[in-house]
Order: C-alpha cells, then structure tokens, then sequence
C-alpha cells in the first residue's frame, strides 16, 4: 500500500512540472521569445514579470523557483516586481 502512495506522489509531481513549463511556453509563445530570450532580457522585464504573475496565481511555485528559472535574480527582486505592477 505505501508504494501506491509513493507512485501517486511522483505522478503528482511530473504533472506540476508539466504544468509549469506548459505555462511559461505559453507566455513565450504570446511574448515572441525563446527561451534563450530570457537569459537576455533584464531582470524586472515586463514580461518575464507577466510569466511571474501567472505562476504564481495558477500553480504553488515558490518565488525562488521563479527567479531561477526566469533569470530574476533574487526573491526579493520578484517579490518587488511583482508588487510593483498590483500598484499600477
């Protein structure tokens, strides 16, 4: 019983990790970028901030998995841009 658990829980997983990377593709997509384009566009870019938002609204990513994977530097620099544009 406790490996039927434990496969659950993998499956789980990948399927967030799917969901993850479907997601930034999608805003890649919307955005004309590759993900190359990332990696060159400055830290608190519109639109790397757009992808921020929509993570964390549809998924329970960490803003440390944000920065990293969008090439925004700290945590604290996506909790500001993501502040900064609820203010507007």
């Amino acid at each position: 019983m406790r490996e039927r658990g434990r496969i659950t829980t993998v499956k789980k997983s990948a399927s967030r990790w799917r969901r993850r990377r479907r997601i930034i593709a999608e805003e890649l997509a919307k955005l004309d970028w590759e993900e190359a384009d990332v990696a060159r566009r400055r830290k608190g870019d519109v639109g790397k901030v757009r992808i921020a938002r929509r993570l964390r609204r549809e998924t329970t990513v960490s803003k440390r998995w944000i920065a990293k994977q969008l090439s925004m530097g700290s945590v604290s620099n996506v909790t500001f841009c993501l502040k900064r544009g609820r203010k507007r």
